[in-house]
């Protein structure tokens, strides 16, 4: 009987788990890393591993960043990412234990202005007077030191004069 009363503790043990370690379950992490800044318009597609349940993905703000579960496939989730505004948000996977990252909206760089290559009056970078095109004086301008105007006004706001020769000034 002393015997089977040493037994009863460690069976109780074994039956409620009590001593029993229990493991963490694996967080679902990114294939890839993920993008920290995106671009308003912007789609980017992400993969995470050890995924086996995961949701529908979760976003702070779902007018800046969506997420959009695509995939599932044994323990792997694909989402798309889809920058729609200015700002920041972060994003999960919505698997317990996801961690979620914070991403960056910055707007798209807008092209620079191309110089103008043509219009009604010419002048020099260098010079003081502005010209017809067609005046000898415009033509000896180097193409790199051109600057074109399509009035009178404009070539005088940025302190131009008129030529004499073909503008009669």
């Amino acid at each position: 009987m002393k015997s089977l009363l040493a037994w009863v503790p460690a069976a109780l043990l074994l039956l409620f788990g009590i001593g029993r370690t229990i493991a963490a379950p694996e967080q679902p992490l990114p294939t890839e890393p993920i993008p920290v800044q995106m671009t308003v318009g912007q789609s980017v597609e992400i993969t995470f591993d050890q995924a086996p349940d995961a949701g529908d993905g979760y976003s702070s703000d779902p007018s800046i960043v969506e997420i959009q579960k695509h995939a599932q496939k044994d323990e792997q989730a694909v989402y798309e990412l889809t920058a729609h505004a200015v700002g920041s948000a972060s994003i999960a996977c919505t698997t317990e234990g996801s961690p979620s990252y914070a991403i960056s909206v910055v707007a798209p760089e807008e092209p620079p202005v191309p110089a103008a290559t043509s219009g009604a009056y010419v002048a020099s970078k260098s010079g003081s007077k502005y010209h017809l095109p067609s005046c000898s004086s415009a033509k000896q301008i180097k193409t790199e030191n051109q600057v074109f105007f399509q009035t009178p006004q404009q070539a005088e706001e940025q302190g131009y004069a008129p030529c004499a020769r073909c503008l009669g000034a």
